[in-house]
């Protein structure tokens, strides 16, 4: 999220708006919704509460790295680049 600047005049309302939202979403499950005439977001309390979100162990590099099952391109010279670099 952008952080308010309150340097320059009026802040901006959605930044501001976001940052209120971040606040509440900390405790309860919250969403926004743009609110054009407010120039900023509503911030709507979601009717049911679940609980927290049950996190994995693993690294988001871990769970890159499994999702992609080693089909990822790690360097210059790997095989897709040069096809499309015509070198193949």
């Amino acid at each position: 999220m952008k952080i308010p600047n309150t340097t320059r005049g009026r802040p901006n309302g959605y930044t501001q708006t976001a940052w209120e939202a971040a606040t509440a979403a900390e405790s309860k499950w919250v969403r926004l919704e743009a609110n054009e005439s407010r120039t900023g977001y509503d911030v709507i309390e979601a009717e049911t509460q679940w609980p927290d979100p049950e996190w994995p162990s693993e690294t988001l590099d871990e769970l890159v790295e499994r999702a992609f099952n080693d089909r990822l391109i790690t360097n210059l010279d790997h095989e897709v680049l040069l096809k499309l670099r015509g070198r193949e």
